[in-house]
């Protein structure tokens, strides 16, 4: 049940251009919303380093699955990885939808890290 309603949200927001953040969970559902899948991963449970335009940043983490960069939905871009090459972050081609693996509004969610893709892929500062 909890699926089908979530589809119709996302299926609302694209529809009428409302833009999307996926956090955590919400990340991967919009990735198998696009036709991706998620996978188990290992080590990312707790603080881990990331990657976002070359540049290091360390974030938390608390999740048991992940988006491999085989498994990404049709027009999945993503924009920040972790060592290991999961995908920590993305956004949807031509729409205003941004997917993040970890939590910022917990410690260590990197606010500053947020902030800069926030700005930049849903073009509004929160």
């Amino acid at each position: 049940m909890r699926q089908k309603v979530e589809k119709k949200i996302l299926d609302y927001a694209i529809l009428r251009e409302i833009p999307v953040l996926g956090i955590c969970r919400g990340a991967q559902f919009i990735n198998i919303a696009f036709g991706g899948n998620i996978e188990p991963v290992a080590d990312h449970v707790g603080v881990h380093a990331v990657k976002y335009e070359n540049k290091p940043y360390s974030v938390n983490s608390f999740h048991n699955f992940g988006a491999g960069i085989k498994n990404l939905g049709i027009a999945i871009q993503p924009i920040v990885f972790a060592e290991d090459g999961i995908v920590e972050a993305f956004t949807v081609t031509n729409k205003k939808i941004l997917g993040i693996q970890w939590h910022p509004e917990r410690a260590e969610g990197n606010e500053e890290l947020f902030d800069k893709i926030f700005y930049k892929h849903i073009g509004f500062a929160i």
